[in-house]
């Protein structure tokens, strides 16, 4: 029995330790993370003020750096609190949600501890940091000391004035209660936007150039997709049908992806430093009908770009480079110069640079029934010929360099809603003739297409069959 006794010994030896520990665990200080805002008190809280977020009125912040901004706060319709800041500037935009996060701080607000025989030196209230006045709706007012940081660098000294007390606050409360106007500025640029269907209407741009303009067509179902009907159009500096996978990830998508990085300067005086004072001016309109306009500048050397809402003084970092900047309108083009099915035509003439001419009369698509110069055309030729037709794709913009003479082909389709589009095919070398569509020379197309159509006529006449185009 004896050789039990150190065990039991032992034994109760790590129980009374180990209930010691937990007594002084329990007896500690909670660290300052671990206190938060709350609604209701709880036993274990050291309570500084113990009242409501809604019950606050006005908040007035006296910084020793001179900076001094008061906030009132009311309800609205809803019941939601509103936060109105009085001493920031009015071009620059602030954070009505952190505004209003600070009435469940000095609504209800907790200690970690409470110091002793504090002096006011020894915790620096002969020079706060920090002079806040609190007015509540019950009539009654607050003061708040801001002293100095604790030593541990676990929170800062606070002393209720009216009651003379002195607390170390931590964690959330202290990073709240000491945010300066800097602090609640907001540096979104716009936004967020879930979808890319959210923008209607984008409007770019350049110096020296003509305004790059897209927008959303009325009464087309959203798709992305490159084989659905254009969801866009460009109505400057041309009028055409928009790719909606190009536009997608060319301006839209990276447009509502655009994000603030940091502030950079207020009031800049040298916007020649950024790249400002030849800015790329963007403007678009989302589904609720709010415009945002904004300018870009140069790069940053971090990779972003530097960028200024209109209307504001502010010079903003963005995380990534924005790239459609330097876009053309022709890299978001719908390549397909002619948007026709042959349900919508009525005929087609082909006119030769020789003066001939060819008429392809279009009788009807189902079953498909078709004439070219007087005579029944088969129906994969009618299919095929039709396709050589409309097919022509862009191949890139006409520029000074390009000279061009006479049509070597005149292609006019006639729609049955008695519209008539014209393309004159005139040769520029040997490999691209340009196209000039209802009298604009404003792009090329590659001189196989023209050949390819050309033989198809000799093809028609001759009782051939066309090869089909994706065969």
């Amino acid at each position: 029995m004896k050789q039990f006794k150190p065990v039991l010994i032992a034994a109760i030896a790590c129980l009374v330790v180990a209930a010691a520990l937990f007594t002084v665990m329990k007896l500690m200080p909670k660290e300052a993370e671990e206190i938060t805002p709350t609604n209701k008190a709880e036993n274990s809280m050291l309570m500084i003020i113990q009242k409501s977020a809604t019950s606050v009125k006005k908040v007035e912040v006296k910084v020793d750096s001179g900076e001094k901004f008061s906030i009132d706060y009311s309800l609205d319709d809803t019941g939601n609190t509103v936060a109105t800041l009085h001493g920031g500037d009015k071009n620059l935009t602030y954070d009505q949600k952190g505004l209003t996060d600070l009435t469940g701080y000095v609504g209800f607000l907790a200690a970690i501890q409470e110091i002793p025989d504090a002096t006011d030196k020894e915790f620096g209230f002969d020079k706060p940091q920090r002079e806040i006045d609190i007015d509540y709706t019950d009539g009654e007012k607050i003061t708040l000391l801001l002293g100095k940081d604790a030593p541990s660098g676990d929170g800062i000294y606070l002393k209720r004035v009216d009651t003379g007390i002195v607390y170390l606050i931590g964690g959330s409360s202290s990073d709240m209660l000491m945010k300066t106007l800097h602090d609640y500025r907001v540096f979104t640029l716009f936004g967020p936007y879930e979808n890319t269907t959210e923008i209607r209407k984008v409007t770019i741009e350049r110096e020296g150039e003509d305004k790059l303009i897209v927008e959303a067509k009325s009464g087309v179902v959203s798709t992305s997709e490159e084989t659905a009907v254009a969801q866009y159009e460009i109505t400057s500096p041309a009028q055409a049908d928009v790719s909606n996978e190009a536009l997608e990830s060319t301006l839209l998508k990276p447009l509502i992806e655009i994000a603030s990085e940091r502030l950079v300067e207020d009031n800049p005086k040298d916007l020649a430093k950024y790249g400002l004072d030849h800015p790329v001016r963007v403007e678009f309109e989302d589904s609720d009908d709010q415009t945002v306009s904004f300018l870009i500048g140069g790069t940053s050397e971090n990779g972003g770009n530097y960028v200024m809402l209109d209307g504001t003084s502010s010079v903003i970092e963005t995380k990534e480079p924005i790239p459609f900047t330097t876009v053309d309108y022709t890299d978001l083009m719908l390549k397909l110069i002619f948007l026709h099915n042959m349900d919508t035509v009525s005929s087609v003439q082909y006119q030769l640079g020789s003066g001939v001419v060819h008429n392809f009369i279009i009788n009807s698509t189902s079953p498909a029934s078709a004439t070219f110069d007087g005579k029944e055309v088969s129906a994969d030729n009618i299919s095929n010929l039709f396709l050589l037709t409309v097919r022509f794709t862009l191949q890139g913009k006409l520029d000074s360099s390009m000279k061009y003479g006479d049509p070597k082909l005149t292609i006019t389709l006639k729609l049955k809603n008695g519209n008539t589009t014209t393309m004159k095919l005139c040769e520029i070398n040997d490999r691209h003739y340009a196209a000039v569509i209802d009298g604009t020379a404003r792009y090329y197309v590659n001189v196989n297409q023209v050949n390819e159509l050309l033989t198809a006529f000799d093809t028609v006449k001759s009782g051939g069959i066309i090869p089909a185009m994706f065969e």
